[in-house]
């Protein structure tokens, strides 16, 4: 009898290898500068630059709410450079700021303004880090970041060292930097997640657990480190742990629209196949745009006999990934179920 595929595919926002998904952070990190006392007294909060920040690696914009604050601190960052053109500190900020909106340009000027008020300034060295990083060329990220290890050791240093590290396939020397960033400092919890992922790369699942577990420990509500727990448990086949995990996940974040879906699949491995569809929907509520959640709403409603349902979610899928040889597999699998055997045959061709 034919059946819609059930192939486990466990979210990724940053792949690392099949079923593995990181979130990247900046964290834990005394800033090194020692500006001349200047007349600030707006406040914008510390070093934009040290803030937790996922998905270090994606090129995807942000997401509405994080755009909306994001302008929030430039506007904030430009009333205290209209105070002080001389702050060095909030043109790195706003450099940082404009990275994260996409303004590579603005970003690239903003730390270089920064550079010249305050040649030592380390973190505008690593915002220019993080836009060669971005724009790929790792070569010369990394030949930035080791100036600033040059002149100070840090763990955030090392930390975006692994990650250019790992952004070259170099594995063993991505950890080395992990473990380094996290000598330097033990409750760096976004370092640890990180390293779990890399270990979790290289099948060493029991550390990478370990790891993740130690990130929570340092930070409960971390999600990257619940969620990617819970990545790690279910390859492992730990359903009711990963499942558990998710929900923690979720619990933090509501709107974590990988951590319903990856729900979803493990519920649906215990076969759970009402409360999967549940958190599949809730995937594709808060992402609209989530083709591989559609893909498995509607595996699940072509197993309930919901053909029509299953047929518009698997078209949807199509739409949004028209390469996605599971969504042509199971469009293919439903339509035959309807009977309709001429375009059956033309989605598995």
């Amino acid at each position: 009898m034919l059946k819609a595929s059930t192939r486990l595919v466990i979210a990724a926002t940053l792949s690392f290898g099949a079923g593995i998904a990181a979130y990247s952070y900046f964290a834990g990190w005394n800033p090194f500068s020692k500006s001349t006392p200047l007349t600030v007294t707006i406040d914008c909060g510390g070093f934009l630059i040290d803030d937790p920040q996922a998905d270090l690696l994606r090129q995807d914009f942000p997401s509405e709410p994080e755009r909306a604050k994001l302008e929030e601190k430039i506007a904030c960052y430009r009333r205290q450079i209209s105070q002080e053109p001389r702050y060095a500190d909030a043109y790195t900020n706003l450099g940082e700021a404009s990275r994260r909106l996409g303004d590579v340009a603005a970003a690239k000027q903003a730390h270089e303004t920064a550079l010249q008020l305050n040649p030592k300034l380390q973190e505008a060295k690593l915002g220019l880090a993080l836009l060669e990083q971005q724009s790929g060329d790792s070569k010369a990220a990394i030949e930035k970041i080791q100036e600033v290890v040059a002149q100070k050791e840090s763990a955030t240093a090392y930390f975006y060292q692994g990650t250019t590290l790992h952004q070259q396939a170099k594995l063993p020397e991505a950890e080395t930097a992990f473990r380094k960033a996290i000598e330097l400092d033990p409750s760096y919890a976004e370092a640890r997640v990180n390293l779990g992922l890399i270990l979790n790369q290289q099948g060493k699942f029991n550390e990478a657990v370990n790891e993740f577990k130690q990130a929570i420990r340092n930070d409960p509500k971390l999600t990257a480190a619940h969620f990617n727990l819970g990545v790690t448990l279910q390859a492992q086949g730990q359903l009711e742990a990963a499942i558990a995990a998710y929900r923690e996940a979720i619990r933090i974040d509501p709107n974590n629209a990988e951590a319903n879906y990856n729900l979803g699949i493990a519920l649906n491995k215990q076969g759970k196949a009402s409360e999967a569809m549940a958190a599949y929907k809730e995937a594709i509520r808060i992402n609209p745009d989530y083709a591989n959640a559609y893909v498995k709403l509607g595996s699940n409603l072509t197993d309930e006999g919901r053909i029509d349902d299953a047929i518009a979610s698997l078209r949807t899928a199509i739409r949004l990934n028209p390469n996605d040889a599971e969504a042509h597999n199971n469009l293919g699998v439903a339509l035959h179920k309807q009977n309709n055997l001429t375009r059956a045959i033309s989605m598995w061709e």
